[in-house]
């Protein structure tokens, strides 16, 4: 029998290492373009590549809780970077993002020496003596895509009285989780208010830079600034999912919670309840007097409209922070929690019809609950649904 020729053992041990070289080898020229690819806020995009353009400059910030680079407030950034912060400016919910929607903010206060000062107070509008000295303003805030949602609003103020004071607007911008579509109602003039400055859609596709490029360039303030956008890097149009997200306003606990907020906020002008008071403002809707829901609650009953899946919930709004005074507070509420799925995101025109549908629903068991209890119910449409509606 002849024999089997066989290699050397340590020859088969050289296949395998050679074959590790290989891969890490190929590993590591993929991880810069990886990185290269990945998405950066414009705050990031700012720190790279924009810092000495700050050197010998008077800045002041418009930020919040969501301004962060890296979990690091963007302020504590340039502060540690020697840059000179003259001035913190707040929107609604103040500079930790915890006061309630609505509620007007008068600071005091100082942070690491430099002053916070509240533009959802006594002034809406930087004063030129807030802005005294001031070479740059920089805006750093995640914005939600609505029109009813105020930052944009405070973006809009900012930049008018920059241009009054002759001072440039750096706008970081960042992804607008609702910049995938347009829809929802267009405002008109005679509706205009702090929820509602221009003559756009409830959700108008736009990142928080494009907006600004927008307010200058349709001229929707008395006095244009000089503007600068630091773009997004790597960001693309779609749903935007973060899976750090943080809350921009106390009441948007979820990047979820953002995606129906557009579509959901109408319910505020009515007597049911979005959920504030309770651990998923935004993804439910409830009232003591629908009828059917709380039968299908009791029957366990689930539901798939628009794409959407309703899920049939009992809950009981409490006071917590950043809805102190939520509407029936302590009181049960029948409704639905609401999870959208990809059916859904397909046509997002599904987004408004799975809203008015619900608003109908409530409508009805609004009268209904009247006709069989002979109660006397508050009216079910308030003065402010037209403000977030903005139109007749």
């Amino acid at each position: 029998m002849d024999k089997i020729k066989t290699r050397p053992a340590k020859t088969y041990y050289r296949i395998p290492i050679l074959l590790i070289i290989l891969l890490t080898s190929c590993y590591y020229k993929s991880r810069p373009k990886e990185q290269e690819n990945s998405l950066k806020f414009g705050n990031e995009v700012l720190l790279n590549k924009h810092l000495p353009e700050l050197k010998n400059k008077n800045i002041a910030l418009v930020i919040n809780q969501t301004s962060v680079v890296n979990n690091t407030l963007l302020v504590d950034t340039l502060f540690a970077l020697g840059v000179k912060i003259k001035n913190i400016f707040t929107p609604e919910h103040g500079f930790k993002g915890k006061y309630d929607a609505g509620k007007l903010i008068t600071y005091n206060d100082t942070y690491k020496g430099i002053p916070i000062i509240s533009l959802y107070g006594k002034n809406k509008k930087p004063t030129a003596e807030m802005l005294k000295n001031i070479d740059l303003i920089i805006f750093d805030i995640q914005d939600v895509g609505a029109r009813f949602y105020t930052y944009t609003s405070t973006l809009a103020y900012v930049m008018e009285a920059a241009g009054e004071n002759d001072i440039e607007v750096w706008v970081a911008d960042r992804p607008n989780p609702n910049a995938f579509y347009v829809g929802g109602p267009v405002q008109e003039e005679k509706h205009k208010s702090f929820v509602g400055l221009f003559p756009i859609p409830v959700v108008y596709g736009l990142t928080i830079g494009e907006f600004a490029k927008m307010i200058n360039e349709q001229k929707w303030i008395k006095t244009p600034c000089k503007l600068k956008i630091i773009p997004v890097k790597n960001y693309n149009r779609q749903p935007f999912i973060n899976k750090k997200w943080i809350a921009p306003s106390p009441n948007l606990k979820t990047d979820t919670a953002a995606l129906l907020y557009p579509a959901l906020c109408f319910f505020e002008g009515t007597t049911v309840s979005v959920g504030r008071g309770t651990d998923k403002p935004f993804e439910i809707v409830g009232s003591p007097y629908h009828i059917q829901f709380k039968k299908y609650y009791e029957n366990n009953v689930s539901m798939t409209k628009y794409g959407f899946i309703l899920e049939p919930i009992m809950f009981i709004p409490e006071a917590k922070p950043g809805a102190s005074n939520p509407k029936y507070k302590n009181d049960t509420c029948y409704g639905v929690k609401i999870t959208p799925t990809k059916e859904a995101l397909k046509n997002p025109d599904n987004f408004f019809l799975l809203s008015f549908a619900l608003l109908n629903s409530f409508y009805n068991e609004w009268q209904e609950y009247q006709k069989i209890s002979g109660e006397k119910l508050q009216p079910f449409f308030n003065n402010y649904f037209e403000k977030l509606t903005g139109t007749d």
